[in-house]
């Protein structure tokens, strides 16, 4: 098993099981490293404790799910700007070597798009 938001990957000896909507749903787990696993808690923990309570109802259940999900969208985010920079770096490398080895220039009639 690897973390979900370690792209890199992680130890299977060092993921934690995250209850993604608290006790509210035991079931409902996902596997993450130590790190990700401290920055959902964290956005979790800055709720008042009456809302984190487990066996709340109404709108303390739904904003302690939220802000569940809140941290959970967060790494998604962060982890798809990682990649993304990844992909650009990547075209500029395969762009070159279309171009033997060579700078290419964007605006020029030569260049790849």
């Amino acid at each position: 098993k690897r973390c979900l938001f370690n792209l890199f990957g992680t130890d299977a000896q060092e993921l934690e099981m995250h209850h993604i909507l608290g006790k509210y749903v035991p079931e409902f787990v996902i596997p993450l490293d130590k790190h990700c696993h401290e920055l959902i808690t964290e956005d979790q923990q800055t709720l008042n404790p009456q809302v984190r309570k487990q066996g709340n109802e109404g709108e303390n259940k739904y904003r302690f799910l939220l802000a569940s999900i809140a941290g959970i969208l967060f790494l998604i985010g962060k982890q798809l700007g990682h990649f993304s920079s990844l992909l650009v770096l990547l075209s500029h490398y395969l762009k070159k070597q279309a171009y033997g080895g060579k700078d290419y220039d964007n605006n020029s009639s030569e260049s790849i798009h």
